[in-house]
């Protein structure tokens, strides 16, 4: 699981500086800190889904693309 969630750190972190921002104006605009940020796209911090789902949306990404893009399975997909 730790694999996955660095995974999904990168891709944030991939998408970030895609859209061309810091990490503190991302962690402003969506109310957390800097640090967190950072420890979220290292992977030693695993976000809330509401968290998560708060970067991707500001990113202009969803979580598909984010979970997708690393062949991470969703619990959806285990049924």
């Amino acid at each position: 699981m730790a694999g996955e969630l660095e995974d999904i750190g990168t891709r944030l972190r991939e998408e970030r500086d895609r859209v061309g921002i810091s990490q503190r104006e991302l962690a402003r605009r969506v109310g957390l800190s800097a640090s967190m940020i950072s420890q979220i796209e290292s992977g030693q911090s695993k976000p809330s889904v509401s968290t998560l789902y708060g970067i991707v949306t500001e990113l202009g990404v969803s979580l598909d693309d984010i979970f997708g893009a690393n062949g991470v399975a969703s619990p959806a997909g285990d049924a």
